[in-house]
């Protein structure tokens, strides 16, 4: 029986979509382990080490912002080619300075990256989009988890680890050289047409990217602060993160069943659930379940945006560039609340928030879901 050409064109974009999202995953997380190895190489204190990881964010930020301009022109290969430039770069800068362009570059096509697929992903699939972007965004948890691992094992080495970075998105590349199928129109899976700003899911993007950042960033440190170990505090880190990857794996099987909407709603609220026991209980035993919830939250977010805002050009990197801004902000505002809240803070302004997030969901479910 002969296989339809554009089924299997659809599927070779999952297939570079995934490699290049366990890419994604593994560029973000390598950098945190190889700050001090860059601080060694170039002679510059914590705070200097620190504008790597923000290089990053800024690049990305400007590569949303370019999409946003010249979305029509932009193809997921030329995202992957500057991505895998900037990969590149990285591993080969003679200089602080050269590695901080590498990382803007890195950046920009990572934010490319991550708008182009999320939002072709999602089309081309029709009725099982939902379901392939949660298959796609478990690929960037699985990156995260193993890269660190992989960059001890290779003796601590960020150049080597960019190199097979570079590598292995220039596959990704060369996949994408082939004819790709066109983006399936708004009107056969239900999208409005053209662009519809929506202000109120944006807002809730914002709030559950940023809850979800600070977990992962601010996390270990509150649980010291609640008298957990240091070295066990990374250990629960690392579980959280199995339970995240485990949570957007189980929702590839439920989101072309559950409303995109309710999947968020629920999302926050199992958080709050798990910030409330953290108070209450050993943050030991209910940190890493949390991560589960947390896993949740973008796909329900881009999902029910996207199918609220439509799938022109500009869709993807407005819903991408407010998670920017909640990755951004939101910790910030975390660590200075924090601490003038006792030894549980965090988990106070976790657990407060997301009740609040899930609470007025609930109110305006009717309204906000496509």
């Amino acid at each position: 029986m002969p296989v339809d050409p554009k089924t299997t064109v659809r599927w070779s974009l999952l297939a570079a979509g995934l490699l290049a999202f366990f890419m994604l995953g593994a560029g973000q997380s390598v950098m945190g382990p190889a700050l001090p190895v860059f601080q060694q190489r170039f002679a510059i204190g914590g705070a200097a080490a620190g504008w790597l990881i923000s290089s990053l964010a800024m690049g990305s930020f400007a590569g949303l912002v370019v999409l946003y301009f010249y979305g029509r022109f932009a193809t997921p290969a030329l995202a992957l080619l500057v991505m895998t430039a900037g990969a590149l770069a990285i591993a080969l800068s003679p200089n602080f300075a050269a590695t901080i362009a590498a990382c803007i570059l890195f950046g920009f096509g990572y934010g490319c990256v991550a708008a182009q697929f999320n939002a072709r992903i999602f089309a081309v699939f029709g009725q099982r989009g939902p379901s392939m972007l949660s298959l796609l965004n478990a690929g960037y948890s699985v990156g995260a988890i193993f890269a660190p691992l992989l960059f001890v094992a290779l003796g601590s080495r960020p150049n080597l680890m960019f190199v097979i970075i570079a590598g292995l998105t220039g596959l990704a590349t060369l996949v994408m050289m082939r004819p790709q199928p066109a983006v399936t129109p708004a009107t056969e899976i239900g999208l409005p047409k053209g662009f519809r700003f929506s202000f109120p899911i944006l807002i809730f993007g914002l709030i559950a990217v940023g809850v979800e950042v600070s977990l992962t960033g601010l996390g270990p440190s509150a649980m010291i602060r609640a008298g957990v170990a240091d070295a066990h505090a990374a250990e629960l880190l690392s579980a959280f993160f199995v339970a995240f990857l485990i949570g957007r794996l189980g929702l590839t099987l439920l989101a072309d069943r559950v409303p995109s909407f309710a999947v968020l709603i629920a999302a926050a609220l199992l958080t709050a659930a798990c910030s409330f026991a953290c108070i209450w209980f050993d943050p030991t035993w209910f940190f890493p379940p949390m991560g589960a919830a947390a896993g949740l939250l973008f796909p329900g977010y881009f999902v029910t945006a996207a199918a609220r805002m439509g799938n022109d050009s500009r869709v993807s990197p407005v819903i991408l560039a407010t998670t920017q801004i909640g990755a951004i902000t939101f910790p910030l505002l975390i660590a200075q609340l924090a601490p003038m809240m006792g030894e549980r803070g965090f988990f106070w302004l976790i657990a407060l928030t997301t009740t609040a997030l899930g609470l007025v969901g609930l109110v305006s479910f009717r309204r906000l879901q496509p």
